[in-house]
């Protein structure tokens, strides 16, 4: 007796995995604090082997879209120049950072067939700046640096400030 063609079916999916995950979204910082008026830098990336090159990223804090396009963030977004499937980046750049930032930030990666999978998210935290806040800067001059898989690599960065601690 020969088994019927939805058997078949059945097991090409199981054998194939279909419904596992395929790839998987890191966000590496659970928590970060900055002062109000600063930028801050969330880091975001994908793991797994995705041969596709359709797919999409975005920002969500607490459950809404984080972009240029939403008035209380216009201009204030950026994004990953580089493309983001081959460079596996996701990161969001926030700028002039205000109190009302604060809240948990979830990157979203979505690829045509794979599905959309979320990170766990990262708590950033506005302080209020004025008197109490510390005054100091963190500068990091190198905007991007450029290496092969396996090298070592420095990443400085430096602070300046009126403060000694």
């Amino acid at each position: 007796m020969n088994p019927s063609p939805i058997l078949w079916i059945l097991a090409v999916f199981l054998v194939s995995g279909i419904g596992a995950k395929k790839f998987q979204v890191v966000q590496k910082l659970p928590r970060i604090l900055a002062d109000e008026g600063q930028s801050v830098l969330i880091p975001c990336e994908w793991t797994g082997n995705v041969s596709l090159t359709i797919g999409s990223f975005k920002w969500l804090k607490d459950g809404a879209e984080v972009s240029n396009q939403t008035a209380k963030y216009t201009g204030r977004v950026h994004r990953p120049q580089q493309d983001f499937i081959h460079s596996r980046n996701a990161s969001l750049l926030l700028k002039g950072l205000k109190v009302t930032d604060s809240g948990m930030y979830r990157c979203s990666v979505k690829f045509m067939q794979l599905g959309e999978e979320y990170g766990n998210g990262t708590q950033l935290t506005v302080r209020v700046s004025g008197i109490g806040a510390k005054k100091f800067q963190v500068v990091q001059k190198l905007p991007r640096i450029l290496a092969d898989e396996g090298q070592s690599v420095l990443i400085p960065c430096e602070w300046t400030g009126a403060e000694s601690y």
